[in-house]
Order: C-alpha cells, then structure tokens, then sequence
C-alpha cells in the first residue's frame, strides 16, 4: 500500500515539474517520496485522540478565540484614547479573526490517504 502512494505521489510530482529544471523535478519528487512514505498520524498527534474528545478540544478552542475576539471588538468600539493609539487592540483583533478563520481552513492534506484533516 505505502509503494503505490509513493508511486503514485512521485508520477505526480514529475507531471506537476514537467516544465521545471531537473533540479526542481529532482527535489520535487524526492520531496513527494518522502511525504507519501512517512507513516500516517501516530499516538500523540489529534487523529489519535477520540471523535468525541477532538469534538471537546475543537469547541473549547473556537469559543475561547470568539471570546477574544469579541472582548477585542468591544475594545475597539468602547475604548478609543484621545490619541488614536489602539495598535495593541488592533492586533489583537486581526490576529484572533485569522486564526478563527483558519480553524475553518481545508487541510491540505485532508484528500491524501493518512491525512488528518478538520473532519471531527
């Protein structure tokens, strides 16, 4: 089974590298060995973890950063200083909305076989 994914992630590589310089195949496709070779998640990685515990940890994470990001928008609208400087709420703000939207992000590697994905 782990030779056909190689196989098929280096017949990939070379077709995605058709265009490149042999260097740029090369490291592509020893890069797509490697990836499709290393065993899939193991103990002490989330696909490990039970649906209902993963279910558990992936609720606990989105309200704690929506109650970040909602303290940070009402600092934004309640406390504006006299001077304009609210870089510190801003960035707060920004950074809390980026990694609540990237929570909700596809896995790259959700499709490949041993992927982990966000599925619950």
């Amino acid at each position: 089974m782990t030779g056909e994914r190689v196989q098929q992630a280096v017949i990939a590589a070379m077709e995605a590298t058709a265009d490149r310089g042999q260097e740029i195949q090369k490291a592509a496709v020893a890069g797509a060995a490697r990836g499709a070779a290393e065993p899939p998640a193991g103990p002490g990685t989330m696909s490990s973890l039970s649906s209902g515990f993963r279910g558990y940890v992936w609720a606990a994470l989105v309200t704690a950063l929506a109650a970040v990001l909602i303290l940070a928008l009402i600092g934004l609208i309640w406390v504006r200083p006299a001077d304009g400087e609210n870089e510190t709420i801003v960035t707060v703000f920004t950074a809390t909305l980026t990694g609540l939207v990237g929570l909700f992000t596809p896995s790259p590697v959700a499709g490949r076989e041993g992927g982990t994905g966000n599925s619950g």
